[in-house]
C-alpha cells in the first residue's frame, strides 16, 4: 500500500522586500528622495533597503502601508521569508 504522508513545502527562493519597494517606486515614477524624506529616514538607508542590505524595521512597514497603500501583511510576510530563506543556507533571490 502507496504512503500517503504529508509533504510540506519550502521554497528556495524569495523576494527581498527592497527588490518589491523599489519595483513599486519605479511603476509609481515615486523618487528614492521622495519617498525617503515621507519615510522620514536618510535616502542612504533606503538604497541600503533596495540593494538587499537592510531590512524593513516594524516602523518603515507603517509608514510604507500608509504611503504606498501595500498592506504591512505583505511587507511582513516578505522580510519574514526572506530571512527565513536568507538563514536556512538556501539560494537566494538573484543567486545561483
Amino acid at each position: 500500500m502507496a504512503n500517503h504522508g504529508t509533504y510540506a513545502y519550502k521554497s528556495d527562493y524569495t523576494v527581498h522586500p527592497g527588490e518589491y519597494l523599489e519595483e513599486i517606486l519605479e511603476v509609481r515614477a515615486i523618487k528614492k528622495k521622495e519617498i525617503s524624506d515621507q519615510l522620514g529616514i536618510p535616502v542612504a538607508q533606503l538604497y541600503r533597503i533596495i540593494n538587499k542590505q537592510d531590512m524593513l524595521t516594524s516602523g518603515i512597514v507603517i509608514q510604507l502601508e500608509r504611503i504606498l497603500g501595500v498592506s504591512r501583511n505583505i511587507w511582513n510576510h516578505l522580510n519574514t521569508e526572506y530571512a527565513l530563506v536568507s538563514n536556512s543556507g538556501l539560494r537566494k533571490s538573484g543567486q545561483e
